[in-house]
């Protein structure tokens, strides 16, 4: 003959406030990580654009030069 026990386990309320709060903590957590990460991203933008800035004044000073250059040799 079969006989069917079921194991329960003990969960006591304070377990799950306990859990509860460890999920609480770790969105807050996930919150400031994808904030913090948002930040970064404007900053990386930042970044690029004044790159590209100097980049294309870089290039002009370049074309200056051979400019005047060219003008030195005339």
């Amino acid at each position: 003959m079969f006989t069917s026990a079921t194991v329960y386990a003990d969960v006591k309320q304070e377990d799950i406030d306990n859990a509860k709060e460890q999920i609480n903590n770790l969105q807050n957590q996930l919150s400031d990580v994808n904030n913090t990460i948002a930040g970064l991203n404007e900053q990386k933008k930042t970044i690029q654009a004044n790159m590209d800035s100097y980049t294309a004044k870089i290039d002009a000073l370049g074309s200056d030069i051979s400019t005047t250059l060219e003008d030195i040799e005339e």
